[in-house]
């Protein structure tokens, strides 16, 4: 195996660590986050950029996945409000 393709996993396998540590922590104290919050969180955390949404986020796609965390959605198109949850 390459060098690149060594260090792209080991990188790949720290981000997941590092989004299932953070949405670990957000979760420990509530059982429900509106997705901005955990957006918001997450830009301060220096896990999203500005503007990232947190679909953009593959660490944190997964890191929600693997946390078996269950995403809530209020309304229909513009006005939808998700939240993510335990599930």
């Amino acid at each position: 195996m390459p060098a690149t393709c060594s260090r792209r996993a080991s990188l790949d396998v720290s981000a997941k660590a590092e989004g299932e540590s953070f949405l670990g922590a957000l979760f420990r104290e509530r059982r429900v986050l509106a997705v901005g919050e955990i957006e918001d969180e997450a830009r301060a955390a220096g896990l999203l950029k500005p503007g990232q949404p947190i679909s953009q986020s593959k660490p944190l796609r997964t890191a929600r996945l693997t946390l078996g965390l269950q995403v809530k959605r209020e309304g229909f198109g513009k006005g939808a409000r998700y939240s993510w949850a335990i599930g």
